[in-house]
């Protein structure tokens, strides 16, 4: 009934997962699996993006140390190697839309050692052979102009919130503009600003060609969010925002209880 609770349980668990070096091994396989089945998807669901992340890859670390430290080993190798294509990937998309946008910037992602290993058994492949080890990053600060109005408004429909529009429409106009000179994979698109995911995420996916003829991942999303996907249900600290995502949460629960599964 209060997401405070939660939240302290949570930051109580990542506390024990960063000192898990300090207990016996059969304590730490005992929190990793604890930590894996049931903390990590609770803070996905309540939208804490990089505290699931961060509790699934140290729950991986201490369940699987010899496939944690040889993906970990080859992820390194990976930015070593490919640093140079990557940094002329970038200069090259800092040329085409930092003259036409304020306020953009771009940055270099990699996923982590479990996101690789999960997509390695869901796809049956050596890491060499999974792709989207990294994604490339273009976050863009949000400029509200009071003067513009939404396609909704003018229609007469349902009023869209005009921050909401306005990000939309920055999104894809930077992704219209990459188009025009990178070369898009087709049906690579995933439009998350309009539907986000269920922990809240948004952004604008697609992928585009690099000079090497592979497939690069971009992710176009605004500060806020960037800032959203990381807070989830802490980030608009309103009574109405965090009711939701209690409600949204105990829901879950429920079904949770019907199926006797866990919460993925």
């Amino acid at each position: 009934y209060d997401v405070r609770a939660i939240l302290i349980k949570l930051a109580d668990r990542l506390h024990n997962m960063r000192t898990l070096d300090s207990m016996r091994p059969d304590k730490q396989m005992k929190i990793a699996g604890e930590t894996d089945y049931f903390y990590a998807p609770l803070a996905n669901r309540l939208g804490l993006y990089h505290i699931k992340s961060e509790l699934e890859n140290l729950s991986f670390r201490y369940r699987c140390p010899r496939e944690y430290a040889e993906i970990a080993t080859l992820l390194e190798k990976e930015k070593t190697e490919n640093k140079e294509n990557i940094d002329a990937f970038v200069e090259t998309i800092n040329k085409v839309i930092l003259p036409l946008y304020r306020d953009v910037y771009v940055e270099v992602r990699y996923r982590t050692p479990y996101s690789v290993w999960r997509k390695m058994q869901s796809k049956g492949y050596d890491f060499n052979h999974v792709d989207g080890k990294h994604y490339i990053r273009i976050v863009f600060v949000s400029t509200a102009d009071e003067n513009k109005t939404s396609g909704a408004d003018l229609l007469g429909l349902m009023p869209v919130p005009f921050n909401a529009h306005s990000e939309k429409k920055k999104a894809i106009g930077i992704y219209s503009d990459l188009t025009s000179v990178f070369k898009e994979r087709p049906g690579s698109v995933a439009n998350y600003i309009d539907a986000p995911k269920e922990n809240g995420y948004q952004s604008f996916q697609v992928k585009l060609l690099n000079d090497q003829g592979r497939w690069e991942e971009l992710h176009i999303s605004s500060e806020r969010m960037v800032r959203n996907g990381r807070l989830g249900c802490a980030a608009e600290r309103t009574d109405d925002n965090i009711q939701a995502w209690l409600d949204k949460f105990n829901e879950l629960l429920k079904e949770v209880a019907d199926r006797d599964e866990g919460l993925d």
